[in-house]
């Protein structure tokens, strides 16, 4: 038997390890205000924050939330470089389609992709992100080009695709969808005298900025017109371009000139000439052009049309040539910043490289 020294010793350090787990409970346990773990979760990859979403109902609740996607889209996106054997397909920037049917991808916006089944002709907007999939209506016609556009100030998708019409014969025609309200395309009104043959017309350079759509229309006669619509207010233009423009088009490019407007760009003896549409609603081109020195181009005496332009920042342009060649070219410095070169039987690739948690109304999880 114990003695009672050794009795009370023992209910002694019971004694103390009860204090002790009181005073453990006493002490505040680690908290972060909501507001810090919503700024914190914005920085995290779009594959973490699905993983995320199953440790509690604040948690997914948060990464659902429409102002937290919008917010985790916020920083810049990234562009990669990457290089494929020459298919003549655009390849899937994930791979996510390898081994089902075989499609082209149309346009990026906010990482989603819309891509063109070649098989079945049919369309679908892609997350590569979410692998999820929105299979769009059928278009009613024949599509010359489509694309996608965001409308921030009724926070909705819609897209817009041009057409041929057939029965006139001499028309182009227009359709839009409004992601999560219309069920199908619906036409809009083009002005008289904008005429299209597909014999002797096509459309190319195709562009979108700030909500417009632009594309080129050329004839087999040197005619050039840009049709411009305005995707919000579905308003559709036709702009005819600047004399001097047309005078040196040997090559013409357009470009998202300043990240704001349209430009068209031709270059002449090493030099690029920069037209910009300052107001396509008033039809409207700067009276001066730009003028930038190519310090690079005597690298390239043989470039012809074979070479895509496209503007990074303020400063910065991007020039891919031949699909085998990136030059990121400084405006300010005149000097290239970066080069970049495929190797041997490789074409080069560009794709912006955003993840993002959109899911529009519709979206399902792509087939396995």
């Amino acid at each position: 038997m114990k003695s009672k020294r050794q009795r009370m010793d023992a209910n002694s350090g019971k004694s103390r390890r009860r204090r002790r787990a009181n005073s453990a409970e006493d002490i505040e346990k680690p908290y972060l205000p909501y507001e810090l773990i919503f700024e914190i979760l914005c920085y995290l990859p779009v594959i973490s924050l699905l993983r995320f979403k199953t440790v509690c109902k604040l948690w997914r609740d948060t990464i659902e939330d429409p102002r937290f996607v919008e917010k985790h889209m916020e920083p810049q996106a990234s562009l990669v470089i990457s290089y494929h054997a020459d298919t003549g397909d655009t390849p899937d920037r994930d791979n996510s389609t390898a081994g089902l049917e075989s499609s082209s991808i149309m346009c990026f916006l906010h990482g989603l992709q819309l891509e063109k089944c070649n098989s079945t002709h049919t369309y679908r907007i892609k997350n590569p992100s979410t692998k999820q999939v929105l299979t769009l209506p059928c278009p009613k016609n024949s599509v010359l080009t489509m694309s996608m556009c965001y409308i921030s100030t009724r926070h909705e998708y819609k897209l817009v695709y041009l057409y041929h019409e057939e029965l006139t014969h001499d028309r182009l025609g227009c359709e839009v969808l409004t992601i999560g309200t219309d069920s199908s395309w619906r036409s809009i009104d083009i002005p008289a005298g904008i005429s299209y043959d597909p014999i002797i017309d096509k459309l190319k350079d195709c562009i979108l900025i700030n909500g417009v759509f632009y594309a080129v229309k050329e004839s087999e006669y040197g005619d050039f017109k840009l049709i411009c619509i305005a995707i919000e207010k579905e308003e559709f233009l036709q702009v005819d371009f600047p004399i001097n423009l047309l005078s040196d088009r040997a090559t013409m490019w357009p470009l998202r000139w300043n990240c704001s407007v349209l430009s068209f760009v031709t270059v002449v003896r090493q030099r690029l000439h920069v037209w910009i549409l300052e107001d396509f609603s008033k039809k409207r081109w700067s009276k001066n052009r730009i003028d930038i020195p190519l310090t690079f181009w005597r690298d390239f005496p043989d470039l012809g049309e074979d070479i895509y332009i496209r503007g990074i920042t303020d400063d910065v342009l991007l020039f891919i040539v031949k699909s085998e060649h990136a030059i990121f070219y400084s405006i300010k410095s005149a000097s290239v910043m970066y080069k970049a070169s495929a190797p041997p039987g490789k074409k080069l690739f560009l794709f912006s490289n955003r993840s993002t948690l959109i899911s529009l109304s519709g979206m399902q999880p792509a087939a396995a």
